[in-house]
Order: C-alpha cells, then structure tokens, then sequence
C-alpha cells in the first residue's frame, strides 16, 4: 500500500512517520473544520441545484450584480463549490486550499455587499426557490446563511493562521 505525504509517495507507515512532515499533514488534513466545511459546501451546493431547478419566474430574472439569469448564477456558484469541496478532500486543508476557501469566502462577502449597496431590502438569492420548498422566509434564510458564510471565512483565516505557524514550527 502506498501512501502520500506532503513531497513523496512511501510505501509504509513506518516509512511515512519517519517523514517529519507526515504526521503534521494528517493531523491538519483531518481536523473539524475542514470536515465541516465540506459537508457545509456539498450540503449549499445541493440546495443550489435544487433551488435553480424550480420553475419560478425569479430564476430567470437577471442578476442584479452580473446580468446573468439567477438559476445561471446559482448553478455556477453550486459547481465553484462542489469543486472547492472535492480540492478539499483530494488535496486536504493545505494551504492552496485554504487560499481558495478564503478566495471563494471573500467573494461571497463581496458580493453580498455589492447587493446591499444596490438593492438593500433585497435578500440574497442564494438558495433560490428552495427557501419556498422549504417554507422559510427569504430573510430567515439569508440571515442563515450569513452566519454559515461568517463561519467560512473566520475558520479558513484561523486555518492559515495555524498552517502558516505548524510550517514555522516544523522548519
């Protein structure tokens, strides 16, 4: 069996452990928040494509940011999403994807207040027609959601943070 660290294939445990940065790589690969946020990106990702299959008028309104159509936008964001939860798990909470979390994080805040600005009693359309299936009030879910973005952000900062100190600590 062959396993993978941070620079090389090894064929044992025994083998891997003796490299210093082995252990460091699956402690960080595996701790809570990037198994968190995961299942936080395939759950969204989900209700995106959910929510943009709906047959309302308001999906195929354009954007008020990008003048695309809101089911275009919600199936992009859906796919940017699953893509940064599968670079997770392939890749693990290295620091690419740690940068791509705070990438991805920092667009979604950005966004969120370009729509304030332009449209301030606007909620986000984030989940589509899904807040009807699911008969939450498009304010309730936005504020939800806010606060899942919140967590996104704040935990891929602390996450670089920790990166950047176990790479101080190790070299």
């Amino acid at each position: 069996m062959l396993y993978l660290t941070t620079r090389a294939w090894v064929r044992t445990v025994s083998e891997a452990s003796a490299r210093p940065d082995f252990f460091l790589r699956m402690n960080i690969r595996y701790s809570f928040f990037p198994v968190s946020l995961v299942i936080i990106l395939v759950l969204t990702a989900a209700a995106k494509l959910i929510g943009a299959t709906g047959n309302a008028h308001l999906l195929d309104l354009p954007d008020p940011l990008f003048g695309f159509s809101s089911r275009t936008m919600m199936l992009l964001a859906a796919g940017v999403e699953v893509g940064l939860a599968v670079s997770i798990l392939i890749c693990g909470w290295s620091v690419p994807t740690v940068l791509a979390s705070l990438w991805f994080s920092s667009i979604l805040v950005i966004y969120r207040v370009a729509l304030a600005v332009i449209a301030p009693s606007a909620p986000c359309p984030c989940l589509g027609t899904l807040t009807e299936q699911l008969h939450l009030s498009p304010t309730t879910a936005s504020v939800f959601m806010s606060i899942v973005l919140g967590y996104i952000l704040a935990g891929s900062f602390v996450g670089l943070a920790r990166l950047h100190r176990a790479k101080a600590m190790a070299s």
